[in-house]
């Protein structure tokens, strides 16, 4: 927004990106019923988010989870949000293809996962340990070990499922799974991809605690829960 990184987003359907409600929250203000984005919002799909040939304008916000997001880490609130956005632009670039959502509610036949996204250059806070809630200079290292310096640009981080769906703690929509892919602000919106043939898009990222865990919605949990409007998950594309 106006050149700002605000998080990460991913094609899901023609003209349609999906990212988080706590994103949408950054660029949208709703009122009533209704988002109205704020000026300038555009996604940039470019690998280093930089220039404009492969920037495109924000049209609408078309979907939001119900509740607002005070707490990221609210199992109970759906962290999602669909934009609709113009498929040509001026440099006349390809709108990248939708990524395939997987649908399957069948137990993976693999644990290893990867997020693509864009992390930000980490706050203090990202740095504190949650158990002395100080900063801890080996997580400072460790950054600087993974990305030196260059934040901002496309990263593809891989991991493992920690706790799959309906074995997380406190999580009662049973929507939710943990990873410990490697993720800053700025990856919220994500793409949680499994590691196999074509990358299905087994989640959406939305949170994480130092340390500690990653979180992201299930698809096809999300898909189950009958929280969308059936002809929006209509125009996404599955698997």
């Amino acid at each position: 927004m106006d050149g700002d990184h605000v998080g990460t987003g991913f094609v899901v359907g023609d003209g349609l990106i999906m990212t988080n409600r706590h994103v949408a929250e950054a660029v949208a203000d709703q009122v009533g019923n209704k988002w109205i984005l704020q000026d300038d919002v555009t996604i940039n799909f470019d690998d280093r988010g930089e220039g404009d040939e492969k920037r495109f304008k924000v049209k609408s916000l078309v979907y939001a989870g119900a509740d607002p997001i005070v707490d990221v880490v609210n199992f109970a609130h759906l962290d999602l949000a669909i934009f609709e956005v113009e498929t040509s632009n001026a440099s006349k670039s390809k709108f990248p293809s939708p990524m395939q959502l997987s649908k399957s509610t069948k137990k993976p036949t693999t644990k290893d996962v990867i997020v693509v996204g864009y992390p930000a250059k980490p706050d203090i806070a990202a740095l504190e340990d949650p158990t002395t809630h100080e900063v801890n200079m080996d997580i400072a290292k460790r950054l600087g070990e993974i990305f030196g310096l260059d934040y901002g640009r496309k990263y593809l981080a891989p991991g493992r499922i920690d706790k799959m769906v309906g074995t997380v703690p406190t999580d009662t929509a049973m929507w939710v799974f943990t990873h410990d892919c490697t993720t800053l602000a700025g990856n919220s919106g994500s793409m949680v991809s499994s590691f196999t043939d074509d990358f299905p898009v087994m989640g959406l990222h939305f949170a994480g605690r130092t340390l500690t865990a990653n979180f992201a919605h299930a698809m096809s949990a999300v898909r189950a829960s009958e929280k969308m409007p059936l002809e929006l998950v209509e125009r996404l594309s599955w698997t």
